[in-house]
């Protein structure tokens, strides 16, 4: 320790020990008493006199702080930020979670009500649906409404056949083939063939006329049916 530190020894609170240059005597003094600047100091046994400067800020004894508690800190706001209390907090996550939940219900309907459209812009998309248990296409005639009229003369074997068929939906819908089923006495559906009809597709609401016979009509017929899809589609 050289002598410069060895007489000026800091002491607890304030107070430090000073040694004479000249006698080497040592002395407490009030550390206050030399700030800012410094002050010139006597020896009170050798009359000695010398320029003593104050103690560093470094030499100073530290402060001891403590954190603040929880709550306190909560209490202090961020620079240039809002402050966020944990009720603000639980709420911004209720909402997100509620968005997230949004979100998910959106993009479910999207894929259920879209699939046929889905499903016709990208084909994998079926086999996807399938997957799950779900057909990407509607039923062959969804959204389709058909009115049946039947007319056979007394000692005819000429059966006629002739109605309606009408869109019921709020959308241009392509019109499917159209089948005549003939279904004996325990209906079993024995035979079938193509109904004309002479439109591709309907516009909302729009309907179309249709005829069709079959002569001679087999024996065993005891209804008569038409319909969107043969035996062989149901089977």
């Amino acid at each position: 320790m050289n002598a410069e530190v060895s007489r000026r020894m800091q002491l607890g609170g304030t107070s430090m020990i000073l040694g004479c240059p000249e006698c080497n005597t040592r002395f407490a003094i009030d550390a206050q008493a030399l700030r800012p600047d410094g002050r010139k100091v006597k020896c009170g046994k050798c009359d000695h006199v010398w320029y003593e400067e104050p103690p560093s800020p470094s030499a100073a004894e530290p402060i001891s702080v403590t954190p603040l508690e929880p709550e306190e800190q909560s209490s202090i706001p961020t620079p240039n930020l809002p402050a966020l209390t944990r009720a603000d907090q639980k709420r911004t996550a209720g909402a997100a979670w509620v968005m997230v939940v949004f979100l998910l219900v959106v993009v479910g309907a999207l894929a259920w009500f879209g699939r046929e459209s889905i499903a016709r812009a990208w084909p994998p998309a079926e086999i996807i649906y399938a997957s799950v248990g779900i057909s990407a296409f509607p039923p062959a005639g969804a959204g389709f409404a058909i009115e049946l009229n039947l007319k056979k003369e007394e000692n005819e074997s000429k059966l006629e056949i002739f109605g309606e068929v009408s869109n019921i939906t709020d959308k241009n819908r392509a019109l499917p083939p159209m089948y005549a089923i003939l279904e004996d006495d325990e209906g079993t559906q024995f035979h079938h063939w193509v109904v004309t009809v002479d439109v591709d597709s309907l516009g909302p609401g729009d309907k179309v006329p249709f005829s069709t016979e079959i002569d001679p009509m087999p024996d065993r017929t005891k209804n008569v049916n038409v319909s969107f899809t043969i035996p062989a589609d149901n089977q």
